[in-house]
């Protein structure tokens, strides 16, 4: 004997027979029902049709919730039930119409949720550009401070070398004058024979006998007149040796 539930169904002119092997919840034979009906459909709320059946009185009886599901199946002859199926037109447009917003809804935050995600994407992209061009722009005042601290340094290198070579220079020119106040002859590599010009003639005497000369050096980039005429004078105005003193002392 078979022990299956057998649910026939009339829609209108069409009948449709399913078989479970126990009786199911109202809830889940509407699922099941819906599915087999209306398979495109999604319906959110009331389902567009009713559910009724035959008593032993020959009534239709409406079967709307699991009590009622539950009193039909208790009372059923056997494991045949037949059902009838009355489609809502109302409740069918109604339920079509929802599905249709609840759709276009779910495409509108989809979009919705497309157009954040790309804007969180170039947000993303715009922030990473602008701490890659911080970093860039760090690096590159790092970069000039370090230049600048180079140069910094260079330079005080160079003036404590001039200052160096000055002290030098100082020192070699005391000794020329001991020497010169001994009346001892000055080796040619570093004094020259006694100047041209008596010791008498003054600074101008100076300027003037050696003016071209001085000019030369000027213009050679030994721009320190002072020095420069000193040693004409002390090398009676031999500007090989006067240009070999300077280079030495640079």
């Amino acid at each position: 004997m078979n022990s299956r539930l057998q649910i026939k169904i009339r829609t209108g002119d069409s009948i449709r027979r399913y078989s479970f092997d126990k009786p199911p919840s109202w809830k889940s034979f509407i699922d099941h029902l819906t599915t087999h009906l209306y398979p495109e459909a999604c319906f959110q709320g009331p389902v567009p049709f009713k559910v009724e059946y035959k008593d032993d009185e020959d009534d239709l009886v409406t079967i709307d919730s699991e009590e009622e599901w539950q009193e039909m199946l208790k009372y059923k002859i056997s494991n045949l039930v037949t059902l009838f199926i009355k489609e809502l037109p109302g409740n069918l447009q109604d339920a079509l119409k929802r599905q249709e917003e609840i759709k276009k809804q779910e495409e509108e935050q989809k979009r919705v949720q497309e157009v954040e995600e790309q804007r969180r994407r170039e947000e993303e992209l715009r922030n990473k550009e602008e701490e890659l061009k911080r970093k860039q722009l760090e690096e590159a005042e790092q970069l000039r401070r370090k230049q600048e601290e180079e140069l910094k340094q260079q330079e005080e290198e160079k003036y404590l070398l001039y200052l160096e070579k000055l002290k030098l220079m100082d020192q070699e020119i005391e000794e020329i004058e001991k020497v010169k106040e001994k009346g001892k002859k000055v080796p040619s590599t570093r004094v020259p024979h006694s100047p041209p010009v008596s010791q008498n003639n003054n600074r101008n005497n100076y300027i003037k006998l050696y003016a071209q000369k001085l000019q030369t050096l000027y213009e050679a980039g030994f721009q320190d007149i002072e020095r420069n005429l000193y040693l004409l004078i002390t090398f009676n105005g031999n500007i090989d040796t006067v240009i070999d003193k300077l280079l030495q002392t640079q």
